[in-house]
């Protein structure tokens, strides 16, 4: 891909027409992984007023805990608070994995190679939350990314990934 802008109408293009999250996150993994070298990427939901974020989708190149249906507690680290509260303002977030020793997140996706995330709100209302978030195995792989490349990506699966969370058949791939 020549451009951000190239690799984010690839990734919408991967997503659409997907019949689950399962396959949408497959083909949005196949896009984005020669970019950033992912490690993982899932989409999460978190409803207004639910204690947890919830895995929808995961893809993981190491086994991992986190995979679709697993919940975490929204309050369970400093760095999820933060992040959540940056996702509800619409803006993605990035961090560095090991920031926080003492975190369970943190551990579990060191444990799975991830040093650095992003996560990628797609859409955010009244109901509540719903985000894409991507692990690399390097510590700076998104910095040489702008805001708007994230932001241009969360609007670009936008549609077909509400969608896919609104319909039984988008769900029953990602149990």
């Amino acid at each position: 891909m020549n451009s951000d802008t190239e690799l984010v109408s690839a990734a919408t293009d991967a997503v659409c027409g997907t019949a689950t999250l399962d396959d949408a996150l497959a083909g949005l993994v196949a896009v984005l992984r020669p970019r950033f070298d992912l490690w993982h990427a899932s989409f999460c939901s978190h409803p207004t007023g639910d204690p947890h974020v919830t895995i929808l989708a995961s893809w993981s190149l190491a086994e991992s805990i986190l995979d679709a249906g697993a919940a975490i507690a929204a309050d369970i680290s400093q760095i999820i608070v933060g992040v959540l509260a940056e996702l509800h303002a619409g803006n993605p977030a990035r961090f560095v994995v090991g920031g926080d020793p003492d975190s369970l997140v943190e551990h579990l996706l060191a444990a799975n190679g991830v040093s650095s995330m992003v996560t990628v709100p797609i859409h955010c209302d009244d109901e509540g939350l719903l985000l894409l978030a991507l692990g690399t195995g390097s510590s700076d792989a998104f910095l040489d990314v702008g805001r708007s490349f994230f932001i241009e990506l969360g609007h670009g699966l936008r549609e077909t990934v509400l969608q896919l969370v609104t319909t039984k058949d988008g769900l029953s791939g990602s149990g």
